[in-house]
């Protein structure tokens, strides 16, 4: 009997030591990106945290929100004020928490010494930081301007060091918006080097990042993703977005199209009936930011994703359900351990 349970503490610690680490990962260095990183963060959570994943001996998964806290950046002073423009506050922090992240400061900024250009392609540099993160096996990296709105957790079955997702307009290049990567010391550190040694036109970290990985697109398969798992919001202005749309899985909003700025001005941005409803699914996160609950946002996000959201259809349901919020609506949600399958009264109110 006592050799019985001393084989199976010698399998549980086996299988622990053998459980792979696994981390969706975002970058966070200003007080405005705090907002769009929860919202990000909670669509996230609501699509790819289930029950399966939950309790899984094969692989633990985390969120986690790298920051780059305010006394930080002191680079970025304001040369007329002297006031510190960027960095997240420690209120920014906690916010960040809430919202399901775990939040963890760089130890510094880094920058690229060779650009002297603007602020946001400074900031972006730091995303570098993920490939020095070698406690976990593998991290999926997003871009606080990539919405996830279905389950991207296969991401991590490839057996690759790196893999992205085609450029719209140039395919042989990549997007850095959401990446697959092995975290490797090694590889940080050559990071670091060719940014101090300066490549040519390496303005800012998709263009730096495209330079390093410049065999991207002849290596393997799997080191492509499909553009489903990073399409741009521009598809959803063709009228093709309907022979694609089942498939996508996460929306990228590149440039100065991003959701926020949509939403305060529809008609500059020209919003089309596809694309509608993720602005919908914008505002109606936001509006549980503005009026949290307890237990944070991922469960009515995920009542929202499952029972009112639908990419094949217009925005017409979120818009009338977030009017009934508005109103006082009662406020649902869906836990990993409910059924999905459930009906609407079924599901906790609030």
């Amino acid at each position: 009997m006592r050799l019985h349970i001393i084989i199976s503490l010698l399998l549980s610690l086996c299988l622990a030591y053998a459980r792979e680490k696994r981390a969706f990962i975002t970058v966070v260095t200003t007080e405005e990106d705090v907002e769009p990183a929860m919202a990000i963060g909670t669509l996230l959570r609501a699509s790819t945290r289930t029950k399966d994943s939950v309790h899984n001996s094969a692989y633990s998964l985390d969120y986690i929100c790298l920051v780059l806290r305010k006394e930080e950046f002191e680079a970025y002073k304001n040369p007329t004020t002297d006031q510190v423009t960027g960095g997240v506050s420690l209120i920014g922090m906690k916010k960040l928490t809430f919202s399901g992240w775990t939040t963890r400061p760089v130890s510094y900024s880094i920058f690229n010494d060779n650009y002297k250009g603007a602020n946001w392609s400074q900031a972006d540099f730091n995303a570098m930081w993920i490939w020095a993160m070698n406690e976990y096996d593998k991290v999926v990296y997003l871009n606080h301007d990539v919405l996830v709105f279905k389950d991207i957790k296969d991401l991590f079955s490839r057996n690759v060091n790196f893999a992205a997702a085609p450029k719209p307009f140039a395919s042989h290049q990549f997007d850095s918006g959401l990446m697959l990567i092995k975290p490797n010391m090694s590889t940080f550190t050559e990071l670091m080097n060719e940014l101090k040694r300066g490549i040519e036109g390496s303005w800012n970290l998709d263009v730096f990042l495209n330079n390093y990985y410049s065999a991207w697109y002849t290596m393997g398969a799997n080191h492509r993703l499909s553009p489903y798992y990073n399409a741009p919001y521009s598809w959803t202005q063709d009228e093709s977005w309907v022979q694609h749309r089942k498939d996508i899985r996460a929306l990228h909003f590149l440039g100065d199209e991003k959701p926020s700025a949509i939403l305060k001005n529809p008609k500059k941005y020209n919003v089309s009936k596809y694309g509608a409803p993720f602005i919908y699914i914008w505002a109606i996160i936001l509006f549980f930011i503005a009026n949290p609950l307890e237990d944070g946002f991922e469960d009515e996000t995920r009542h929202v994703l499952q029972k009112v959201f639908d990419i094949t259809k217009s925005s017409k349901a979120v818009a009338e359900y977030i009017e009934k919020m508005k109103r006082g609506g009662t406020r649902l949600r869906i836990s990993i351990h409910d059924d999905a399958e459930h009906d609407d009264d079924e599901f906790d109110e609030l």
